[in-house]
């Protein structure tokens, strides 16, 4: 199980996740507790992505995703954060 959290107030935000996951098959069932759960989005800005359950998206881990546009982003300042 997976515990991230974010406080939040009107001047920051914090975020954390615990580090530990566990891999299961039928015949395993194996715990590691050195996992990365949380990444910077940009270099020098203050945005960051927390990931839990599926660790890939279409067969790609979310940490090379991330890790892509985080050096396609590399020099661009980010005024604003829009959905």
């Amino acid at each position: 199980m997976t515990s991230e959290v974010v406080l939040m107030n009107r001047q920051a935000v914090a975020m954390a996740a615990d580090s530990a996951v566990t891999i299961s098959g039928p015949q395993y069932l194996k715990t590691y507790q050195s996992v990365d759960k949380l990444f910077p989005l940009v270099d020098g800005q203050p945005i960051a992505v927390m990931i839990y359950n599926n660790a890939e998206i279409m067969s790609t881990p979310w940490e090379t995703v991330i890790s892509l546009y985080r050096e396609a982003s590399r020099g661009r300042s980010l005024d604003t954060v829009e959905a």
